[in-house]
């Protein structure tokens, strides 16, 4: 019976080191166990934060961003107004002042659709203002019979009019706004328009690698000459003539020591430049 129930020193030490790994084994599922439920409590915990922080931010967005409608309280003719007056409506300064350049110096509102020729003009602020205008029959077409004295309100149909880009003043995301048009081209557009100095013409634009007729359509552009720098070649220098994308590396190689001896003071003086390539005196015409 003795000898049934004695174990070898071998077998001893396997029972121990299978009694330490058994024990190892319970402790660390017991400390397993408290983890998850302690990082269960930590994650509920942390959610319950995010959406206190999320409803709080969302809320005092609602409190100190509310949506912004123009003031209006009366009737008014658009040809009238001020720019102080349409930036106490609630337009923007810049809005405003292209407002008063439009139908001063360009075209007389004829109908409150005509604002949203305006570039800037939001529709929505023409859904506002659409039931307020009113035009005199003086200030209206010469094609309409009517003999109101002025042009009912209700007459008056608002149409959506998409705003033309203008290609001098448009940012990267005016130009994204264009179908066709992505990051890439709407940053290529903008450094050859620094390069240029502007766009003297609105199909300069096809100049662009990457854009053409399938890509995107004239139509939805202008151009505003008032931001087209004009060009000094006297004070330029070769590497400023090489990088100018109408001149060139050959074409500065005559004008840079052409320039010395006779400077140009007009652009009759570039078509003097015999020398000159013919395609390089045309396209810098715009930039006189």
């Amino acid at each position: 019976m003795k000898t049934l129930f004695k174990i070898t020193n071998q077998e001893h030490k396997g029972l121990i080191v299978f009694c330490l790994l058994a024990l190892f084994f319970v402790i660390t599922l017991a400390f397993f166990q408290q983890y998850l439920a302690s990082k269960s409590k930590l994650d509920y915990q942390l959610t319950e934060f995010e959406d206190s922080v999320f409803n709080e931010i969302k809320s005092e967005n609602i409190q100190t961003n509310p949506q912004k409608h123009l003031i209006v309280n009366s009737s008014f003719n658009p040809n009238n107004l001020s720019e102080n007056e349409w930036i106490a409506m609630g337009i923007p300064s810049k809005i405003a002042t292209r407002i008063v350049k439009y139908h001063t110096k360009v075209k007389t509102f004829e109908s409150a659709n005509d604002l949203l020729k305006v570039y800037g003009f939001k529709n929505e602020w023409l859904i506002e203002l659409k039931h307020f205008v009113e035009i005199p029959i003086e200030n209206y077409s010469k094609h309409n019979t009517k003999s109101n004295e002025s042009v009912s309100k209700s007459e008056i149909k608002v149409n959506y009019v998409k705003p033309l880009i203008d290609l001098n003043s448009a940012t990267a995301s005016d130009l994204e706004a264009i179908n066709g048009i992505g990051p890439v081209l709407a940053l290529r557009i903008i450094k050859f328009r620094d390069k240029l100095g502007g766009f003297a013409a609105e199909n300069q634009l096809f100049e662009v690698y990457g854009l053409d007729t399938n890509t995107v359509k004239l139509k939805d552009f202008r151009v505003d000459k008032a931001f087209v720098k004009k060009i000094n070649i006297n004070e330029m220098t070769f590497k400023e003539m090489v990088a100018h994308p109408y001149i060139g590396y050959e074409n500065a190689k005559i004008l840079a020591p052409y320039v010395k001896n006779h400077p140009i003071k007009s652009y009759q003086d570039i078509l003097n430049v015999r020398e000159l390539s013919e395609k390089c005196k045309a396209k810098l015409k715009g930039y006189f």
